[in-house]
């Protein structure tokens, strides 16, 4: 096993959103600067329904078509997304969050609180089969619900009025705010996912909150991302278009980096780290993640305790992040990462 760290060489640097001021982008000649990127996917998406996605890399396409009621500005600290406001009652148990009036879909419809109550409760559901609902689990009754305990009714999801959603804890919950940037707590819209059970496979389908919406899907290709003139912040979105490449070899990936044809990319071939480690454009940072080997403890020989430890015994993880990884990993001796 080892921690991970993620390596990166870049060309123009992105922010969480895609996001930046007018005046921070551009320099030199007006328009100077294209304002699209490319990056790299890796693959096909799983999934990029909210409720069912569990990729980190699918994730990313996510991040930038829908946003929650809390967000990340361009620094990675947490902020108010489409909430204007929250209030939070004495005993940390129930929060109240005003949506922003201008908070619409990509379709110029109004966002309501009632649209995040639907979504919330679909992630729940246990007939949607949403490996990611325990996230949820902090809201008032969800866990029970999810496992057909009790009614949907009684799950602390309530709708004041068209932009103002009240949600019960279980008990106080410091990490909220953070809780709530995932994409399992995105509001989708009822109308587009009832009316159709594969609506996430087709680029038209897509009607999203964020600030891109989805133009175009080549299967197995690309994705094409949009700027939404519709999103309540559009005038500070100065990128016009995202495209996300399927390119699934990392040498490949890396020879497009070098032609101009990838503007950005996470992974780097093994055998070229050692020259590219010195550039200005290669970039390291603690990326808290566990890469493991996992048994079928329901078949031979790993149904034997001893012989799954005699496998963990002879890995060399020294010699594996050392040898194999080359970017800094930390031998890992149990499933959390070492912080600090």
């Amino acid at each position: 096993m080892k921690n991970k760290l993620i390596v990166i060489l870049f060309i123009c640097v992105a922010m969480i959103m895609a996001a930046c001021s007018e005046g921070e982008n551009k320099s030199g000649a007006e328009g100077s600067v294209k304002q699209e990127l490319v990056l790299n996917a890796g693959s096909e998406p799983a999934s990029l329904d909210p409720a069912l996605n569990t990729s980190v890399t699918s994730g990313w396409i996510l991040d930038h078509m829908y946003e929650g009621l809390y967000t990340r500005d361009q620094d990675g600290n947490i902020t108010l997304g489409v909430a204007e406001d929250v209030e939070v009652s004495e005993d940390g148990t129930v929060y109240t969050f005003k949506i922003k009036e201008d908070a619409k879909w990509s379709d110029g419809s109004d966002l309501t609180a009632e649209d995040f109550k639907y979504s919330w409760e679909r992630v729940l559901n246990p007939n949607t089969g949403a490996r990611f609902a325990y996230y949820l689990f902090v809201i008032k009754n969800a866990e029970a619900y999810n496992k057909g305990e009790v009614s949907v009714d009684d799950v602390g999801i309530k709708v004041i009025n068209d932009k103002t959603l009240e949600v019960t804890l279980e008990s106080p919950t410091a990490f909220l705010d953070s809780l709530m940037t995932i994409w399992t707590f995105y509001p989708v819209k009822k109308d587009i996912v009832e009316g159709n059970e594969n609506w996430t496979l087709d680029a038209k389908n897509f009607v999203t909150n964020g600030a891109f919406y989805m133009t175009e899907w080549e299967h197995d290709n690309k994705i094409i991302l949009s700027k939404n003139d519709d999103y309540y912040s559009q005038d500070d979105i100065t990128l016009k278009q995202i495209t996300f490449e399927m390119v699934d070899d990392a040498t490949t990936a890396y020879q497009l980096y070098q032609t101009g044809d990838l503007d950005f990319i996470s992974s780097i071939p093994t055998d070229q780290l050692s020259a590219v480690k010195d550039s200005d454009e290669y970039i390291e940072f603690p990326y808290y993640s566990t890469a493991m080997f996992i048994f079928n403890v329901n078949k031979e020989p790993f149904m034997n305790r001893k012989v799954r430890q005699a496998f963990a015994m002879a890995v060399d993880r020294k010699s594996l992040v050392e040898n194999v990884g080359q970017t800094g990993e930390t031998p890992a001796f149990a499933m959390v990462p070492p912080v600090g």
